[in-house]
């Protein structure tokens, strides 16, 4: 799965911008890093992504319970394509 880094950071800030809890825009911080940096494994599935963390640790985005997460990657695969 190839990513489109702009898209995403869009995506980020967007994602962001919908919440005013620090904890969240923590998370997001976290999960960019991650995936532009490569430690983070993206998985492309039929209904959403899996992300497999440079822990071992694999979460499924309709899973997650972090709203700006679900929104992200919903917002990001209606991007693509």
């Amino acid at each position: 799965m190839e990513i489109n880094i702009q898209k995403f950071n869009e995506v980020a800030r967007d994602a962001k911008a919908r919440t005013n809890k620090k904890r969240w825009q923590a998370a997001i911080d976290k999960a960019v890093a991650g995936v532009v940096s490569g430690w983070w494994i993206i998985t492309e599935l039929a209904d959403g992504v899996l992300v497999t963390t440079e822990c071992g640790q694999t979460y499924q985005s309709s899973r997650v319970t972090s709203p700006a997460f679900a929104f992200s990657a919903q917002r990001y695969m209606s991007r693509r394509f």
